[in-house]
């Protein structure tokens, strides 16, 4: 009996520990849940990471704004991307020239220089892109009436939104009395102009694709390269110099290196003579 209470007791303490331990793991499953959720809503009520560098860049975009734009873009940024309304960054270039917020060769210059930054002519605004341009004339604080044309972004290219500004300002010049006919010719040459630079052949010069490295890598690879006892590849230099490296990093960016017998094998030291194709 005495064994038998003392068993009752033991499993009573061993069923208190766990419902014990239940106990703390939905309490603490309970804090977290509270956590994350006070942790969802603080992240919701702060901005996008990189969201304000994205708007500043296209505002100067819009504005024509080259030579800030080429001190303040940071060489990874994704001139692919659409901004926040779903418009690609040549759509804005368009629209400035259209409007006369940028000058005809100021338009071309910002559209090679963008294209040569990874934008894309070919790139269409989103399918739920609400955004619209509209160019009109004003005379004396009013607009002039029957002068305005407007233009939606939903899903043309910068080349398409050229080519459809170039007919609307075509067919509104043609219409009696319009005050289009005196500035449509210019327009449409600047127009065709910035067509030419979105369809050059080739077009800017492709950037590469650049990748943002920690700096605790690159330090890795400079103890590694500084690191004479693993070296066991040996360039002999002019005049007795010697500089050493690894067969399998040159192997592997140089063919003739990685085509000689034996390199790339581990275990093995090798020497290179002056003058050998490297």
């Amino acid at each position: 009996m005495v064994r038998a209470a003392q068993g009752g007791a033991v499993l009573a303490e061993l069923l208190y520990a766990r419902g014990t331990h239940r106990q703390l793991m939905q309490a603490h499953e309970e804090d977290s849940s509270e956590e994350e959720a006070n942790t969802r809503r603080s992240r919701s009520s702060c901005a996008k990471p990189g969201q304000g560098l994205a708007d500043s860049l296209y505002a100067l975009v819009k504005n024509g704004k080259l030579e800030a734009l080429r001190r303040a873009a940071p060489p990874t940024f994704d001139w692919k991307a659409l901004d926040r309304n779903g418009v690609p960054p040549l759509h804005h270039v368009v629209a400035g020239l259209v409007q006369s917020s940028i000058e005809g060769d100021d338009a071309v210059s910002l559209a090679s220089w963008l294209i040569a930054q990874g934008a894309d002519p070919s790139i269409a605004a989103s399918e739920d892109c609400k955004e619209s341009e509209v160019c009109v004339f004003w005379e004396e604080g009013k607009e002039v009436e029957s002068s305005s044309l407007e233009l939606y972004h939903f899903k043309e290219t910068a080349i398409t939104y050229v080519l459809k500004w170039k007919e609307m300002i075509k067919l509104k010049a043609a219409e009696p009395d319009s005050r289009w006919k005196g500035v449509a010719a210019d327009i449409q040459d600047d127009l065709d102009r910035l067509l030419d630079a979105f369809t050059a052949e080739p077009l800017a010069e492709a950037k590469r694709e650049v990748h943002a490295i920690d700096s605790t890598v690159v330090q890795l690879w400079e103890d590694v390269l500084s690191d004479d006892a693993s070296h066991d590849l040996v360039f002999e230099c002019e005049h007795g110099k010697c500089v050493g490296a690894h067969v399998l990093v040159v192997a592997s960016a140089c063919r003739y290196v990685g085509s000689l017998e034996g390199f790339g094998s581990t275990g093995c030291r090798a020497r290179l003579p002056a003058g050998a194709p490297v």
